[in-house]
């Protein structure tokens, strides 16, 4: 089956950066509702207009970068208070191969553009594209696929 991993718990290349790919973009769009319900679940404003704006004159080349990369961090310490730490993962906290290419995704410039424009969207078109992710049999692979890596790792499940 496509998108799972082989016996050995590896991936093709192509395919494992795909499944990387849609879980930024599923960590992107959690994180901007998560600043955006009411009351917001980490008082953060990185990624909305103003945010980038401000992040901008501070990191010019880079301030999609330093925008998720914050988020990220504000999500990731909520979840912990939430879920606990050790051996545990989340959404905001994988694997460490798996943060190492989460943040070479959003490096890039095309991964860029893209959360530039969800940014500018409203929280109902970021909820119809959460809904979206959700009904793809890839994001349950994908799942399915770090759940698998964790237990080879010898680490708990993931919440």
């Amino acid at each position: 089956m496509p998108g799972l991993p082989d016996r050995n718990g590896t991936m093709s290349s192509s395919s494992e950066a795909q499944q990387i790919r849609q879980l930024v973009f599923l960590r992107t769009i959690v994180a901007a509702l998560g600043e955006r319900t009411t009351p917001p679940r980490w008082r953060t404003q990185f990624l909305t207009d103003f945010g980038l704006r401000a992040l901008a004159r501070v990191f010019p080349r880079t301030p999609v970068h330093a925008a998720l990369d914050s988020v990220f961090v504000a999500a990731r310490l909520e979840h912990d208070q939430r879920i606990g730490l050790g051996r545990r993962c989340h959404l905001f906290r994988l694997p460490e191969s798996a943060e190492r290419a989460v943040s070479d995704v959003i490096s890039e410039s095309t991964f860029s553009a893209q959360a530039t424009a969800m940014v500018a969207d409203t929280q109902n078109t970021l909820m119809v594209k959460l809904a979206s992710i959700a009904k793809q049999s890839a994001t349950k692979r994908m799942m399915v696929w770090i759940y698998y890596r964790m237990a080879m790792g010898g680490q708990q499940v993931c919440y």
